[in-house]
């Protein structure tokens, strides 16, 4: 790894305590596992602790809602419902709470998988949304933009985002993509945006699902650190390539032995 890269890297394990972020319709709430996993790390490799906190969660869905709730409910600032809401409001009703308005959080990390029902390659009617997001209509279109306006006015150091492989489909009496209107609104607003397109697979887990993940950190701060678009890709792919395995392994290897504990209470 560039010297350069780890310095950074461990400059952010040396952040202000705590390290705030927010999600929005992420359903099991994985990026909040995954902050924890990344502050466990860095305190290993630190020697300082870090603490992670979710300033809030946006979930719509009524089930993914109580999943919340009850998995997440003691640790999450705030549940909201609408995405609009919390990026246009400086009070919105808080559902931990009984629906009492709470102040929105302006969180550090965003993690976004905002709603791929509308271009998503099983939707017979999807061409009739190839520029959803460009105008904001539809769940994918609208969303995109909500959260885009919520980071405008929160700023966050870091955005991430996730949709499906539809989102990049070109129409034959098109010029740009889903995706490609995607890029064009997060670089207006200052944002430097890396696009990959990954598959757990590619991970060694077993399953089979491409997705796109849309990467972004304020340009002006990269910038300053004397880092330009080209490199800062260069970097991404990089930090991306040593995770990636090709190994082949046996389905067996994922399957519990009949002597572990969740076997015995199925019996």
């Amino acid at each position: 790894m560039p010297y350069a890269v780890r310095q950074a890297l461990l400059s952010e394990g040396h952040a202000t305590n705590p390290i705030s972020m927010g999600t929005m319709c992420s359903g099991s709430e994985a990026p909040v596992l995954v902050m924890r996993a990344w502050a466990a790390a860095m305190e290993k490799h630190t020697q300082k602790q870090h603490r992670i906190v979710q300033g809030f969660s946006v979930e719509i869905n009524k089930k993914k809602q109580t999943f919340i709730a009850e998995m997440f409910g003691q640790e999450v600032g705030a549940l909201y419902a609408d995405v609009n809401d919390v990026a246009t409001k400086a009070f919105v009703p808080d559902l931990l709470r009984g629906g009492s308005p709470t102040k929105v959080a302006e969180v550090a990390r965003l993690f976004a998988g905002f709603p791929c029902q509308d271009v998503s390659h099983y939707n017979q009617n999807r061409k009739q949304h190839k520029q959803v997001v460009m105008i904001g209509e539809a769940r994918t279109g609208k969303v995109f933009q909500s959260l885009v306006k919520y980071a405008v006015r929160a700023g966050p150091q870091a955005l991430l985002l996730e949709n499906v492989m539809g989102l990049m489909t070109v129409y034959k009496d098109s010029t740009f993509s889903n995706l490609d209107y995607c890029v064009a609104a997060l670089e207006q607003i200052g944002m430097f945006v890396f696009v990959a397109k990954l598959n757990p697979a590619m991970f060694g887990v077993p399953v089979t699902r491409d997705r796109l993940y849309i990467l972004c950190f304020p340009l002006e701060a990269l910038e300053k650190a004397g880092i330009n678009k080209p490199q800062a890709a260069r970097i991404l792919q990089h930090l991306l390539d040593p995770l990636v395995t090709v190994e082949a392994r046996d389905f067996d290897e994922y399957l519990l032995p009949e002597s572990h504990p969740a076997i015995a209470t199925l019996r």
